[in-house]
């Protein structure tokens, strides 16, 4: 005698099709509404390191003023920095992803859109006898300055 096959496997198998299917969508759906309602990260386009060399210093610095001399000139010609230098940003961090930045450097800026634009950048800590690695980041994508 032959045995009736179950249809138990069949129907397994088209409710766990559906299922998956069902939920490949409720996550994109997800996922759309999370970039939807999510904050804006700016993006930098540009990022050049800087390295401070403070390996001859015997006592450590805190809360000290490096000056940096940069051609935002040519930069904004090029369009790399908007005309009032508003988008260059100081960090401690080499990540591209500013929500992981834990330091931000407060920084002025004379004579932007010169040759010789002068930046000063107030660092927290310089330890003594090391050399410490900042970065600048600008040229914020979908940034239009007039």
């Amino acid at each position: 005698m032959r045995r009736k096959k179950s249809a138990l496997p069949f129907w397994l198998a088209i409710f766990l099709a559906l299922s998956i299917l069902l939920l490949t969508n409720l996550h994109i759906l997800v996922s759309i509404r999370v970039e939807r309602t999510g904050v804006e990260i700016p993006a930098y386009a540009y990022r050049t390191p800087i390295i401070i060399n403070y390996s001859y210093g015997k006592f450590p610095l805190e809360n000290y003023t490096i000056k940096i001399t940069l051609d935002t000139a040519s930069l904004i010609k090029e369009g790399k920095i908007n005309p009032s230098c508003s988008d260059i940003v100081f960090t401690n961090s080499s990540s591209w992803d500013p929500r992981e930045w834990k330091v931000r450097y407060k920084y002025w800026v004379y004579n932007c859109n010169s040759n010789e634009t002068e930046i000063l950048i107030e660092i927290d800590k310089i330890p003594a006898g090391s050399t410490k690695p900042i970065y600048m980041y600008y040229g914020i994508h979908g940034v239009v300055e007039k």
